[in-house]
């Protein structure tokens, strides 16, 4: 008799084309899917589920109201946890995993994971004051801990947890951001780009966490010494104010805005080099991927050590002017005299954010959850 897969709920909350979306699906593109299965959990008011791929890999889709109508949200959760009867739920919303886990335990499932995948940073006053409130109870419903970092797990969990937390990087398909010189040069000649031009770049939501605005200050001082673009791949709510300082800047020919794609390796190669600005960040994703580019990559002191997988990451302080910004950008691709082919296939070759690598761990950890029935 052939054993069925165990199928874990991963709580999705809202799948918006994210990085911790794209990190769940790496794991379930790779997973040993006879052994584990996916469900994925997600708010009605998603915009980019990517349905197609995860019913064609066996995965099922529960939509459920939206957090924001708690009430509904918990009910729902409730019903659907008590028909589905799961062995695990994997909550991937940060300090609002407290709502599915406490659904999930009343529900009596034995195992409840809590992945805290991000931070908080000073600047955001309401989120911080609920997701403060939130982490009083950031332990108490979940049997299991986990992050990408230590940072971003006793953010969340607190410093005493910290040896109870279960690091799981953000793994890639790292052999699909290897540079590739024709991509780059066909995508510079349909983006307009020119030979000489000094291209910068930033991938994610635009949102005040990433600090696009910024880039585009840099942008006016880099464009004075050398003709420069900046290539900003994402959506969000602060598009339009960023397209609007772009305007007041005079720098509408400058910015190259390209909506959420899979294709990211493309716009790597594209790139002299990829800034990176965030206030905050739980681990900073893109900036690995970069590098797996062969691209050198300057990142703000908030982005965690763990994003430094090469000698292409440097990192600057937040606080910085923007002039020192600029300068740092240009000294660092005119010091990047190396062969980047020859780099991209170095850092791929000796990550260990690679998924193939990380995968089987994922799945071993589930599975000796559930062999060691020691549930609470």
């Amino acid at each position: 008799m052939i054993e069925k897969p165990i199928r874990v709920a991963q709580v999705m909350g809202k799948m918006i084309g994210g990085g911790v979306e794209s990190v769940v699906l790496n794991y379930y593109k790779a997973i040993d899917k006879s052994k584990i299965q996916f469900d994925f959990i997600v708010d009605e008011d998603s915009t980019d589920i990517p349905t197609k791929e995860i019913l064609e890999m066996g995965g099922r889709i529960y939509k459920v109201p939206p957090y924001e109508n708690l009430f509904k949200y918990l009910f729902a959760m409730r019903k659907l946890f008590k028909n589905n009867n799961y062995q695990i739920v994997h909550s991937h919303i940060n300090a609002l995993s407290v709502f599915p886990l406490m659904m999930a335990k009343h529900s009596k499932i034995g195992i409840r994971i809590a992945h805290s995948h991000s931070m908080s940073a000073p600047g955001e006053y309401k989120k911080n004051i609920v997701k403060n409130i939130l982490k009083i109870f950031s332990t108490k419903y979940p049997t299991n801990l986990m992050s990408p970092t230590i940072e971003a797990g006793t953010w969340l969990f607190g410093e005493k947890k910290r040896n109870d937390i279960f690091l799981l990087k953000n793994a890639v398909i790292t052999k699909k951001f290897i540079f590739e010189s024709s991509r780059r040069t066909q995508l510079r000649g349909s983006l307009g780009i020119k030979s000489g031009d000094l291209v910068i770049g930033n991938v994610g939501r635009m949102v005040w966490q990433k600090n696009q605005e910024k880039l585009l200050d840099i942008l006016l001082l880099l464009n004075k010494r050398v003709s420069s673009k900046l290539i900003l791949v994402g959506d969000g709510p602060l598009k339009n104010d960023l397209i609007k300082h772009a305007e007041e800047r005079n720098l509408n020919s400058n910015l190259i805005i390209v909506d959420p794609t899979e294709k990211l390796e493309d716009y790597y190669s594209a790139m002299d080099a990829f800034v990176f600005p965030s206030r905050y960040e739980g681990l900073g994703m893109v900036a690995v991927e970069a590098q797996l580019s062969g691209l050198p990559t300057i990142c703000s002191d908030a982005v965690p050590d763990e994003a430094n997988i090469s000698t292409l990451f440097r990192k600057v302080n937040l606080n910085s002017t923007n002039t020192y910004w600029a300068n740092k950008i240009i000294a660092t691709v005119k010091s990047n005299t190396s062969d980047r082919l020859a780099n991209s296939i170095n850092i791929i070759k000796n990550t260990n954010y690679d998924i193939e690598k990380n995968a089987p761990k994922l799945v071993d950890y589930y599975l000796n959850l559930v062999a060691a029935g020691d549930y609470k």
